[in-house]
């Protein structure tokens, strides 16, 4: 749009779009600027900061930091290769990790942009003005604050390189189609079946969500690429979506169903089934939407572990209501397909966007993040609406003028709450304290607002907000207020009362969740450390082995498993060498622990009198072992040596 002798333009050349583009890029820059300056946050430490720390002080090699990644089945090697470079250039400054995701938004923002234009352009209602409505989506997915907690949490660029290959390989599909239609059928060939698949696979080397690219590619096929009696859909497109799309669909059916517990042994370690998530995800999806459209501070941020579970249609009363609603909103998209192409291929693209995430498989229940790529979706669907509504008022200027200037009001507004949003994001103890009071039931928020306030040296409010935990809906709040109420009381008394320990005996028998694993580690790193009058290490070992050995879930379970590492540890510096042994074995003997377990297992025997033992661990460790794993291969050389065979 442009101001001209001071009336707004509809009628503008589309190149008048790129100008504008680069304003609206100009006040992302701006609007994010204060959240720059924070620091790591939540998963960074872990995922990012240890890793590249160990790197860089010669504790290991640059693989291990892109290649060891254990957050997804691919090892997500890309999004770890782009923080090495980082750290490469200029080190461990979170400064230059948040710009280098603030620059992969404004890319993606510009690939929205370029995506759109092709596809509107074939647009019956909003062709004439394609660019236009292209900036009008693009412009609002750079501002919306849903985007905040994924721009300004560094691990979060994992999603962010995975939605910008998948951009680039949309793009390759509406070029290749564009061939195609042209009669440039090798051109387009080359685009859908050699560019294409290698943007899909560099997606799903940055985060697994790639996998649903020819998904998306089918979505934008059926909207804006139609068959007719004039003109058949290319078997070159058939043949794509058969390659790329239906046989592997076909091959994951056939390998679920002949793997029974690929999905259902993922269940075992949350606290609720694959129907309830079902059930929830349907509000998921709908609280999804109500945020994109009305963003409102206390539905924004990372502290959402307190979305409530769908126990059945009517618990709560909303899940039959969603369900309902996305079947209606579903029956419009299809049915208006034809005369409004561009609201089928939104609403599906925000559904077909949230097919892995937000389906089947075992993750958590709610992630705003997870609306970096579908948005664009619910977008386009509201230019569609927009676009619709317009026609009616077409050639007077008056209503026109304020549907333009009611778009730049609504411009304003996110981007002032964006802003808002980012100010809060340059300390955790901002973002911790604004969550424990948004979400009174998260327990990730009163436990990170407590250890803020620990630091601060705020200890009695920090107590009480332990003791609030142990009142929560949340069965795992309940325990991780417990442990970290002890580790508190350790710390800064120097003793742990017997009720502590009472009721950290009491976990015995529930599913163990990651949330007490780290905080049993927790505990026990404060014991490595100290004493305590009333815990010592070998008690506190006792409750977690007791804890582990109850639990109604497969060992080879991260938390179970852990868990038993953790006692084993504890049970050694309490001087129980022959317990701390037994623990670590059966950490070792799921087959899925890290090689440290069996390093320390190999050790154990050692110590145990138990040579022969102790070797053949050794050589089972050295066996999986990778090349690049220098820390632990050094540790299983001089376990070598110990051993002497």
């Amino acid at each position: 749009m442009a101001f001209m002798a001071g009336k707004i333009s509809l009628n503008t050349r589309y190149t008048v779009a790129w100008p504008w583009l680069v304003v609206v890029l100009a006040i992302t820059v701006l609007i994010y600027l204060p959240g720059l300056s924070g620091p790591f946050l939540f998963d960074d430490p872990q995922n990012i900061v240890g890793p590249i720390e160990a790197w860089l002080n010669g504790r290991t090699v640059w693989q291990e930091v892109v290649f060891g990644n254990r957050s997804g089945p691919l090892g997500r090697v890309i999004s770890m290769a782009s923080f090495a470079g980082n750290a490469a250039i200029s080190g461990l400054d979170p400064w230059s990790f948040k710009v280098t995701n603030l620059l992969i938004h404004l890319l993606c923002g510009v690939l929205i942009f370029t995506l759109l234009s092709l596809l509107l352009q074939r647009d019956p209602l909003m062709g004439r003005r394609a660019k236009l409505w292209a900036l009008f989506v693009a412009a609002i997915w750079l501002l919306h604050p849903i985007n905040v907690s994924t721009v300004l949490y560094v691990v979060q660029r994992m999603a962010q390189l995975s939605t910008l290959f998948m951009l680039l390989a949309l793009i390759c599909y509406v070029y290749g189609r564009l061939c195609l239609l042209a009669g440039q059928k090798k051109t387009g060939l080359v685009w859908l079946f050699f560019a294409l698949p290698a943007c899909a696979m560099a997606s799903i080397l940055s985060k697994e969500n790639g996998v649903l690219v020819p998904l998306l590619c089918l979505v934008v096929e059926l909207g804006y690429f139609r068959v007719s009696s004039q003109e058949a859909r290319p078997s070159s497109v058939k043949w794509f979506f058969s390659v790329f799309l239906f046989a592997p669909a076909i091959i994951f059916i056939i390998y679920c169903g002949l793997n029974p517990g690929y999905l259902s042994g993922g269940y075992q370690g949350r606290l609720f089934t694959l129907g309830e998530r079902l059930l929830s995800e349907m509000r998921a999806l709908m609280e999804y939407v109500g945020v994109l459209l009305l963003p409102r501070p206390p539905a924004l941020g990372v502290y959402t572990d307190d979305f409530s579970i769908s126990r059945g249609l009517f618990d709560p009363a909303s899940t039959l209501a969603a369900i309902a609603a996305i079947f209606v909103i579903l029956v419009i998209a299809v049915r208006v397909r034809l005369r409004l192409p561009a609201l089928f291929v939104g609403i599906s693209f925000f559904f077909a966007g949230h097919m892995l995430e937000s389906t089947i498989f075992p993750l958590e229940l709610y992630f705003e993040h997870r609306n970096y790529l579908p948005s664009i979706g619910i977008f386009l669907t509201i230019a569609a609406l927009a676009a619709y509504g317009m026609q009616y008022f077409d050639g007077q200027a008056g209503a026109l003028r304020m549907l333009v200037i009611g778009f730049f009001m609504f411009l304003a507004v996110l981007a002032f709450s964006t802003f808002s949003q980012a100010i809060i994001w340059r300390s955790l103890s901002a973002i911790a304290e604004q969550g424990a009071r948004q979400h009174p039931q998260s327990m990730r928020a009163q436990l990170d607002y407590a250890h803020e306030l620990e630091k601060a040296g705020l200890h009695d409010d920090a107590r009480a907000i332990f003791r609030y935990m142990t009142t929560m809906d949340s069965q795992a709040a309940r325990h991780v207020g417990v442990i970290n109420g002890a580790a508190l009381e350790c710390v800064v008394d120097g003793r742990v009362k017997p009720v502590f320990i009472d009721r950290m005996r009491l976990i015995s028998g529930e599913k163990l969740q990651l949330a007490e694993l780290l905080a049993f580690e927790g505990l026990g790193n404060v014991l490595h450390q100290r004493s305590c009058k009333g815990l010592d290490t070998i008690t506190l070992a006792g409750v977690i082995r007791d804890v582990a050995d109850a639990a109604p879930q497969p060992q080879y379970l991260t938390q179970i498993w852990r868990s038993r590492f953790v006692a084993s540890r504890l049970f050694l510096a309490g001087g129980d060498a022959m317990e701390a042994q037994r623990q670590a074995d059966l950490a070792w003997r799921t087959g899925v622990a890290d090689p440290a377990v069996g390093l320390f297992l190999s050790n154990m025997y050692f110590l145990n009198g138990d040579v022969e033992a102790a070797a053949q661990v050794l050589s089972d460790v050295r066996h999986d072992l990778r090349s690049w794993d220098v820390r632990n291969s050094v540790i299983a050389d001089e376990l070598q040596e110990i051993i002497g065979n």
